[in-house]
């Protein structure tokens, strides 16, 4: 067993509750453990005067002991040292317990480094218990996160002699000739640095090397997801369907970006090898139409299509446009989730098989394995981002490599979407429909209250609808954050009294959900308070008014996510940004917001300011994904990752070479997920 795999217990004073403590925040093996990086770095060479130091703050302050220690037995039997130390610009007592060595070092006329927390003490300042470091060894110290029972004096320690036990552990998956060329450190050098930095340009320098590599495994398994989908055997869909039938009997003509990639995506389905592509675009640009004409001619083609969405609301809405709208060609479409009841399951499964579905429609429960299909050769998933990648591949493995087609309505900024779908060609809808009004933004604090809701009331009398998102479910402890259902009753017993109101949030019943949502389609509600459930895909015309509390708490994306619920149909919209914050950035975040509509420059804004978080959601976040690689501040070193990788793909089987070992199986392991091994 490699050194690394060895349970942190084998380290010195670590007994069960400090395993526990430390299996808490996920350190279990050494290898974790080197891993457990430091959120920031103290340079004790670095120092503050003691003029400028401020009550309650940590500061390193360099200062000549000026003073005899004096010592006394504290009431508890303890043995407190104390010492006045100076610098130019004032003195600072300094306070030790128990650490009779330490003291017997401060000899007056010597200079130290003092490391620790201040604090007032009658007209002066004292540090208690401080780090002590001779002028001459002032280090870059690590700062970790910590949780209860550990301390920094502990973790360093800990990582000290780890990296000592495992110096000759580290197995090498990059090359000489790549470490050469990027002239990057050793994995020893690396970890070392990273945890006990022997300057600035070697933290710097480390933490390279540990993104390199991490972009770089990630770099080389999409490179192998790409290449076997073009070795994998497809179905080639190369019958002509006639679209321009299909063309003809919507009501609207399609905007030229929707026609190219229709035909971008036509022209990969009648080749022998799976489609596997992205199609981005705006809030409203008319995605669902393109997934209903490649649905059109795969079944004309005589083969069966499928299409997942993220939410049973989401699911059923697809289904009711896309049933009438296939059916006027005799396509036969049917809707699974996981509210479809038995007798009706079973009866589409059966109909499924025998290939009388040509087109299902659902949520996860498509993925499920009693579902099967007798030719199916066209994959939709609906809101991307949403779903994990395994999801995706279970949703493939349905058919005999079906045609592979996902839709994001998130505008991705094309370097994240590289890696986000690096395996997906992308095609973008970057045109919206002609009509389509811009929805005026204002951004108000809540002093605007009763002024929103009296426009609101006018509005509601001439036949409008509006939507008011919450971000929390249930009342909070922070009484400035309204929750859907507490909001609501207010709503209905205050502002909007005799206004039809009704709330939906992800905790309710696929069914109460489904109640809620019908409800409000039909008009029989005017007001739905909400949670982000209705962010994705929800399309009610007569809505024209957005209000959305809080909106400090949501990210950009988000915010144009829910703004685009409203200005769907005929009449002028408006969307509301209620916030209180005193926070500056988030007041020129949602400002910078009300003055776009640009889908793509808002996403690359929040990229920006909140990383890709946001985009690849909590399963799959950027912290995730990788340990030590940001995807906004890294995408110098990605490019760099990127270029290496495609230059190994250049050398013929190079995964079944010995010194490439090391890199095979950390790129299995980055890709376990897949079900297959990806470089077989």
């Amino acid at each position: 067993m490699n050194i690394l795999s060895e349970k942190v217990s084998v380290l010195k004073g670590i007994g069960k509750r400090r395993e526990q403590t430390l299996s808490s925040v996920g350190i279990l093996t050494l290898s974790d453990l080197l891993n457990y990086f430091p959120r920031k770095y103290r340079d004790l060479s670095k120092t503050t005067p003691i003029r400028d130091l401020c009550d309650g703050e940590i500061y390193a302050v360099s200062a000549k002991v000026v003073s005899d220690v004096k010592q006394k037995k504290t009431r508890t039997g303890l043995d407190m040292y104390t010492v006045t130390v100076s610098d130019n610009s004032d003195e600072m007592t300094v306070t030790l317990f128990n650490q009779a060595y330490l003291a017997g070092k401060l000899e007056k006329g010597k200079t130290f480094i003092f490391y620790g927390k201040v604090q007032a003490f009658g007209l002066g300042m004292s540090m208690t218990s401080p780090q002590v470091e001779e002028i001459e060894n002032a280090v870059i110290l690590p700062i970790y996160p910590l949780v209860k029972g550990l301390t920094q004096k502990l973790l360093r320690s800990l990582v000290g002699e780890a990296l000592e036990k495992c110096k000759d552990a580290f197995s090498h998956t990059l090359s000489e000739s790549i470490m050469q060329e990027y002239n990057l450190l050793t994995l020893l050098q690396a970890y070392n640095n990273v945890h006990f930095p022997q300057s600035d340009e070697m933290l710097s320098r480390a933490r390279e090397r540990l993104v390199f590599e991490e972009f770089f495994e990630f770099s080389v398994g999409i490179g192998a997801l790409k290449r076997r989908a073009v070795k994998t055997k497809g179905i080639a869909l190369s019958t002509q369907s006639d679209l321009n039938k299909f063309f003809n009997i919507l009501p609207y003509e399609l905007t030229g970006a929707q026609k190219r990639v229709i035909q971008e995506c036509l022209s990969d389905m009648k080749k022998p090898v799976p489609m596997s592509r992205i199609v981005q675009g705006d809030v409203g640009s008319g995605k669902t139409v393109v997934a209903a004409a490649l649905m059109y001619h795969t079944v004309k083609n005589g083969a069966q299509a499928c299409m997942m969405a993220p939410t049973e609301i989401l699911a059923i809405q697809h289904y009711d446009g896309l049933s009438k709208l296939l059916g006027e060609f005799g396509i036969h479409t049917a809707l699974l989730t996981g509210s479809t009841r038995k007798k009706a399951r079973t009866q589409i499964l059966e109909s499924l098989v025998k290939g009388e579905i040509d087109v299902l429609i659902g949520t996860h429960a498509l993925i499920q394995n009693t579902v099967a299909f007798k030719n199916l050769a066209l994959t939709i998933t609906d809101e991307q981002h949403r779903f994990g990648v395994v999801q995706r591949s279970e949703l493939s493995e349905k058919g005999l490599s079906p045609h592979k087609l996902v839709m994001s309505a998130t505008p991705i900024p094309r370097t994240l979407a590289l890696i986000m779908y690096g395996d997906l060609d992308i095609s973008v809808i970057d045109e919206l429909p002609p009509g389509r009004k811009k929805v005026s933004t204002f951004l108000v604090d809540s002093t605007f209250h009763t002024r929103m809701f009296k426009y609101l009331r006018g509005e509601i009398a001439n036949g409008s609808q509006a939507y008011v998102v919450c971000p929390l479910v249930e009342e909070s402890e922070d009484d400035t954050i309204k929750s859907a259902v507490e909001y609501a009753s207010e709503l209905t017993s205050l502002l909007l009294r005799g206004v039809s109101v009704k709330y939906l949030h992800g905790r309710m019943s696929p069914s109460e959900k489904e109640k809620a949502l019908i409800e409000f389609k039909e008009n029989k509600i005017s007001v739905l308070v909400s949670t982000t459930v209705i962010e994705v895909g929800v399309d009610v015309p007569n809505a024209s008014i957005m209000i959305i509390e809080n909106a400090e708490r949501f990210g950009l994306s988000q915010l144009h996510q829910l703004r685009g619920r409203v200005g769907r149909g005929a009449k002028k919209s408006y969307c509301f940004l209620v916030s209180d914050t005193e926070s500056l950035s988030a007041r020129e975040r949602m400002e910078a917001f009300c003055q776009t509509t640009n889908g793509f420059e808002i996403s690359q804004k929040d990229l920006e300011l909140r990383g890709p978080g946001e985009f690849l959601g909590k399963n799959q976040s950027g912290d995730d994904m990788f340990k030590v690689g940001n995807l906004v501040k890294d995408i110098d070193i990605l490019k760099k990752a990127q270029t290496a990788a495609e230059n190994l793909w250049h050398i013929k089987g190079w995964y079944k070479m010995d010194e490439y070992r090391s890199l095979r199986q950390a790129v299995s392991k980055m890709f376990s997920h897949a079900e297959f091994d990806i470089l077989s």
